[in-house]
Order: structure tokens, then C-alpha cells, then sequence
């Protein structure tokens, strides 16, 4: 799953909680540089648009398991 890739590529990586089916990363944590690669071009998303602030030590991944149909490209991106 890409959503539990991306959430390894941190320097401690993300960790999936089942109370709330998210994952969540430590706010110190930092991402290693990810792209996408749409028609041949790499488009990279900023470390900074990966987690989404809570205001405690955790922030949320912005990009979550998806539970069936189809995936798209959001507010990450």
C-alpha cells in the first residue's frame, strides 16, 4: 500500500492506529523527499504538506490507507 510506504520513509516512522484507522507521525520527525511521477515528469510533494498539525506531539499523515474504490490525489499533492 502506498499509504504504508510512504508512512516508513520517516526518520521514526509512522505509526497506523487502529483506534482511529490514521497514521500518525511524531512532529519531529522528518520525510525523506517523495515525488509522483505522472506522464514523465516527477512532481514532488514538500515535507511540510505530508503531516497535518494537531497541536500536540503527533501530526496525521496526509496520506491514509484507502479502503477500496478509487485513489486520488488530494490536498498533499
Amino acid at each position: 500500500m502506498l499509504a504504508d510506504y510512504i508512512a516508513s520513509l520517516f526518520s521514526t516512522p509512522a505509526m497506523f492506529m487502529q483506534i482511529n484507522g490514521l497514521y500518525m507521525v511524531d512532529y519531529k520527525a522528518s520525510a525523506l523527499r517523495f515525488g509522483v511521477i505522472i506522464g514523465g515528469e516527477t512532481f514532488f510533494v514538500n515535507e511540510a504538506d505530508l503531516v497535518n498539525q494537531t497541536g500536540l506531539n503527533m501530526c496525521i499523515l496526509a496520506i491514509q490507507r484507502q479502503r477500496g474504490g478509487y485513489v486520488v490525489l488530494g490536498i498533499a499533492f
